[in-house]
């Protein structure tokens, strides 16, 4: 988590190893018998890359899945998405391009929509852009 946050990245995704039918992956992890959903094409609701769907050599499926979402809540948080959202501004030297890439983030996560930061920044882009 730390790391992510601390690496001065504009954006990042985090998500789980999604296992899909046909890549090396997949085939890895079946041949080691440690698939742990592969009734198709009921299961293939689970393939979003937010589920656990092999058996981790390491820790467990719900220490891994834990993991994964105080990862998410850590990363995406309101301090944090204002630091990454200021940094995106000073990279791009644009607030049009960071508009447009904050739409698109908005758009697959949607709880963002809901800090006041994003807020702030999409009503001055409005502003400015229409």
């Amino acid at each position: 988590q730390k790391i992510i946050i601390e690496s001065g990245l504009d954006w990042s995704s985090i998500c789980l190893y999604t296992p899909y039918s046909g890549t090396t992956l997949h085939k890895k992890l079946n041949a080691q018998k440690r698939l742990t959903h592969t009734n198709y094409p009921r299961d293939w609701a689970l393939y979003n890359y937010t589920n656990v769907l092999y058996k981790p050599k390491i820790m467990t499926s719900q220490e891994l899945t834990d993991f994964f979402i105080n990862s998410s809540i850590t990363f995406y948080s309101e301090k944090n998405v204002k630091k990454m959202l200021l940094r995106t501004i000073w990279n791009l030297k644009s607030l049009r391009k960071t508009y447009y890439l904050y739409l698109w983030i908005v758009n697959h996560w949607q709880s963002l929509k809901n800090f006041k930061v994003v807020k702030r920044f999409f009503i001055l882009c409005q502003i400015l852009y229409k």
